[in-house]
């Protein structure tokens, strides 16, 4: 009998894996799709801070197309976390620091994907678990 609850525990953990990387992943999935479809608006925000602008948003639309990927496959999960932290730590520091809001809302990200990186499941629906 103890045996079956663990069963189901763990498979409601990871669901739960798997939900979290979902929820994860939608801000950044919002953030790069305004990016690609505003690119010259952005290019041209980036540009009155940092000179090569384009090659700054070009930098950041792969980081975070790669970690989404990875997240919603599930496929190298904490290499698609590190990817993203990696981002949105670069974002928060060029561009949030001023901005009291998105500065916390990015750390929140960033603390969500420290939790993801350091379970020792990727959860349901991954491709690290097809063997």
């Amino acid at each position: 009998m103890a045996q079956k609850k663990k069963q189901s525990t763990n498979t409601c953990c990871e669901w739960s894996v798997f939900i979290a990387r979902l929820a994860l992943v939608a801000p950044f999935i919002l953030s790069v799709f305004g990016k690609i479809t505003g690119f010259t608006g952005q290019a041209q925000w980036v540009g009155q801070t940092y000179p090569v602008p384009e090659l700054l948003l070009v930098i950041g639309i792969i980081l975070e197309v790669v970690g989404i990927i990875s997240l919603v496959l599930g496929y190298k999960v904490k290499w698609g976390a590190y990817t993203l932290m990696l981002f949105t730590g670069l974002a928060t520091l060029m561009f949030h620091i001023g901005e009291p809001q998105a500065f916390l809302k990015n750390i929140a990200l960033i603390g969500g994907l420290i939790a993801l990186v350091n379970l020792s499941s990727s959860g349901k629906l991954a491709l690290d678990n097809k063997k």
